[in-house]
């Protein structure tokens, strides 16, 4: 019985730490037909509550209606029937009889789930399911199905919508009559309208054992910290943090469990981070933690620095891990001080209730208002589960269904029972509910593509775009010169399908016999551009890139674009390929060699160039298949953001490996030059200029440093010392020195030992003290002996050069003299002749 409360409490905690909310919701939605003219409109659907619809974005593709199977009751591929697309081809909606009951599950011949199941086997993008009837939409609904039949239903990925019976007979008309429907489906979801200063709250935790939750908040708060001061610093933010905490039941204050997990006796709680009540820390500690980083913003918030919130929690999961065992107040006190300088309650209640007598959708919203965080609804019979769902109520008594905010879930009447069993013991039973997220690792280079088109007439969407091309130009192409990105722009088209490729839609909007389309500018083919002067303009885009990087100058693609969006605009008559052929000359690109890249649009061929974009078009890996323009790759993930310069620069700064993001993503618009307030809390020599502190685009780094080719070691935030040769050059490697009278002793060895070593006659540590005699161990000559030693060197080699010229200039004299004796007589020398001997 211990094992089964430690295991339900437990869960209990977790529970209350799950950020996400789960709750079904009934939607009516819109779609709209854009082809052809005489159904064309905006028409309502009722979204089905099974599969996957594309939540804030848009499907656009076409409709076919089965000659066969049109119940789709029974697999397609009995009938020889694949609705399955082809490489750039628009997605199929599949058009399928309701059938004859009308029960919002129950069919006359077939389930809901199961048509579309079989609709998606058979390669269909979404189905469309006809009304029998006129009649209001309803929700089309998960059956209650004998669980070995129903294993399918979690598999049903493709959105479902169910349609009136006229719009449903007016779509068999056209396509009868040879037409071509076209459809969109729309899921954006709106936003309200935001003022000029955002104001955001992250509620988190300390704890960093949690396994791959935790790890991937750490991540965030590490990669995101210099964004959030960025943006806190300029005001264009209000940010505050929050932390979960739930208060012990009165009548378990003094268990095991509330005792370890809680303060202030039961008020606040968390759950043990190893779910182990015998070992490591305690919910307790981890409530004290987030008690001390909620009371750091608080501090720091009263003398308007709140920004300082995110250097102390980035810090505290370095420094401080659990791991380490380093998770104190100690260490977190360090950081504090480091720095420069502190409740919460959300109560939780389970509601356990029976299936019957009133809608699901009522007992959650009872509950909701007694103040339950999530109702759990026990079965009423052994049986597989199914979806609760929404009712069909008179709107006078449904209007709450909207303001229904908590999580449900049914679960087994076997649990419900052994719940109700455990309660009525005096047992406490904690549960935990569980939607976590994982997010892929980036490279060292950022690798991105901008999926785009050159059409300007498709309202704010295409204003943006141009706008965006324009700003981030300079940015993009400093990035590519330097070799840190590697661009690739792509076009997105769609082929029309065989059977109407002889059709006014298909020969308006494609080239090369209905291959590469694009849908109508001004979605009216009477007027202006057609969609196939888009598709061409496109292609010539993309052989503008491809001719270029094939020059190694692949950044030209963006003078090209931006020039083409300004000087060729649709609204002026310019968008031709004689605009097109005056840019591409005045920068000084091979007209040749692009117009052989596009070939000939009317021939019945394929074009590599657009071929290959269709298949590039379709998701590998991680990324999913591009629909929406325009959209940004960035390392292979689709960027999800306003599309403006400065956003679109962070989102690529941060796909660089930490520490080698280039200098544009160092700027003073970027960077958050934290190191310039108390050193961000890392490790410094004032005395010798040197720090640890280093600025990036996430934030500040504490690294110790290399200066003047000398390497320090440490952890950066406490301590960097000096190692290796050279280090008694700065700082005196740290070690002890000092100077008697006229000699200076030194405990620092210049050469690749670390350590400090006091001299040769001294006894001490090395690093604050040596004590000795002064008439030993010196370690450097006094400057008076120096001097004297120069000086006494230099008045010998004086007097030896003075002794030097003398003997010369003696031995040079007499060489003299000797010469001259032979040729005239001296007066030293005796005249035998006498005066005037020859006259």
């Amino acid at each position: 019985m211990s094992q089964e409360k430690l295991r339900f409490f437990t869960l209990s905690f977790l529970l209350i730490l799950s950020p996400a909310l789960c709750r079904f919701v009934v939607e009516k939605n819109n779609l709209k037909v854009t082809s052809p003219d005489s159904i064309k409109g905006v028409y309502e659907c009722a979204i089905g509550n099974f599969g996957v619809p594309q939540y804030g974005g848009t499907l656009v593709g076409t409709v076919a209606y089965p000659k066969s199977n049109q119940k789709a009751c029974k697999s397609y591929n009995d009938f020889d029937i694949s609705f399955k697309s082809k490489p750039g081809g628009l997605p199929t909606f599949v058009l399928i009889d309701r059938g004859g009951s009308i029960l919002p599950f129950a069919q006359l011949d077939c389930f809901f789930t199961l048509k579309a199941w079989i609709a998606q086997q058979a390669g269909a993008a979404a189905i469309l399911v006809a009304d029998n009837k006129a009649e209001p939409l309803i929700t089309m609904d998960t059956p209650e199905e004998d669980k070995s039949d129903a294993d399918y239903l979690q598999n049903i990925t493709i959105p479902s919508a169910l349609i009136t019976k006229s719009l449903g007979d007016s779509i068999k008309s056209a396509l009868s009559g040879g037409d071509m429907v076209n459809m969109k489906l729309d899921w954006t979801e709106s936003v309200p309208h935001p003022d000029e200063r955002v104001e955001y709250e992250l509620w988190t935790n300390s704890n960093d054992q949690c396994g791959k939750k935790c790890d991937t908040q750490i991540e965030f708060l590490k990669n995101f910290k210099g964004a959030a001061q960025i943006l806190e610093k300029g005001g264009h933010t209000q940010f505050t943090p929050h932390y979960i905490t739930w208060y012990c039941p009165e009548a378990f204050t003094l268990s095991k469990q509330c005792k370890s997990q809680c303060i202030n006796h039961g008020r606040y709680c968390a759950p043990d981070p190893e779910q182990d009540f015998t070992k490591g820390y305690d919910g307790k500690d981890v409530v004290v933690q987030n008690l001390r980083q909620a009371c750091v913003y608080r501090v720091m918030n009263e003398t308007g620095k709140p920004w300082v919130w995110w250097d102390y929690v980035t810090d505290f999961a370095i420094r401080c891990p659990m791991k380490d065992k380093k998770y104190t107040k100690e260490c977190a006190d360090e950081i504090i001080k480091s720095l420069g300088e502190y409740n919460a309650s959300l109560p939780c209640c389970d509601i356990i209730s029976s299936s019957a007598n009133c809608f699901f959708t009522l007992k959650a919203w009872i509950a909701q208002q007694a103040g339950a965080a999530a109702i759990l609804v026990a079965d009423n019979k052994a049986e597989p589960l199914i979806t609760m769902d929404t009712p069909e109520e008179d709107k006078s008594d449904a209007d709450y269904l909207q303001n229904i905010t908590i999580p449900s879930a049914l679960i087994t009447k076997s649990l419900g029972d052994s719940i109700k069993s455990a309660l009525s013991g005096g047992d406490m039973v904690n549960m935990k509910l569980d939607w976590t997220e994982s997010v892929p690792h980036p490279d060292e280079r950022v690798e991105y593509e901008l999926w785009t088109n050159s059409n300007d007439q498709c309202g704010k969407k295409c204003d943006t775009q141009i706008e965006f091309l324009k700003n981030f130009k300079g940015a993009a192409q400093i990035l590519e010169k330097g070799g840190h990105t590697q661009f690739t722009p792509h076009y997105i088209t769609w082929y029309c399908p065989e059977a109407f490729t002889l059709s006014k839609q298909c020969k308006s909007q494609c080239i090369n016999h209905g291959r590469y389309c694009a849908p109508d500018p001004e979605q009216d083919f009477t007027k202006g551009y057609d969609g196939k002067d888009v598709v061409v303009q496109n292609l010539r885009q993309a052989c503008v890139y491809r001719v270029m990087n094939e020059t190694g100058k692949p950044w030209v693609w963006w003078d090209y674009v931006t020039d083409f969006a300004i000087r060729c605009p649709m609204k002026d008559k310019k968008y031709t390929k004689e605009c097109a052929d005056e840019i591409i000359k005045s920068l000084d690109i091979d007209l040749k060699k692009v117009d052989k890249c596009i070939g000939d649009p009317d021939a019945d061929v394929e074009n590599p160039v657009l071929k290959a974009e269709q298949e590039s078009q379709i998701g590998k890996g991680a990324r999913g298949d591009v629909t929406i323009l325009p959209t940004l790759v960035v390392n292979n993930r689709q960027y999800r953001g306003k599309l403006e310069k400065g956003a679109v620069l962070k989102a690529m700064c941060s796909g660089f490996e930490e520490s080698t993001e280039p200098a544009i993503c160092l700027t003073e618009d970027l960077n958050t030059n934290e190191c310039l307030e108390n050193n961000g809390g890392c490790w410094q020599d004032k005395a010798a200029n040197i720090t640890a502190c280093r600025d990036t685009f996430r934030g500040r780094l504490c690294e110790c440093p290399t200066v003047q080719g000398v390497k320090f070691s440490g952890d950066g935030y406490t301590h960097c010392k000096a190692s290796g040769a050279l280090h008694c050059g700065i700082n005196n490697g740290g070690c002890w020195r000092e100077t008697r009278g006229s000699y200076t002793y030194s405990a620092c060895v210049d050469d690749h030992s670390n350590g400090c070593k006091c001299p040769l006659g001294f006894k001490g540590d090395g690093v604050k003290s040596c004590e000795g005699s002064n008439k030993v161990g010196t370690t450097k000559l006094s400057w008076s002996f120096l001097w004297f030693l120069i000086i006494a060197v230099g008045v010998a080699g004086l007097s030896g050069y003075a002794a030097y010229k003398y003997r010369i200039r003696r031995y040079m004299d007499a060489e003299i003299r000797g010469i001259m004796a032979q040729y005239m007589p001296l007066e030293s020398q005796p005249n035998p002749r006498g005066p005037h001997m020859d006259i």
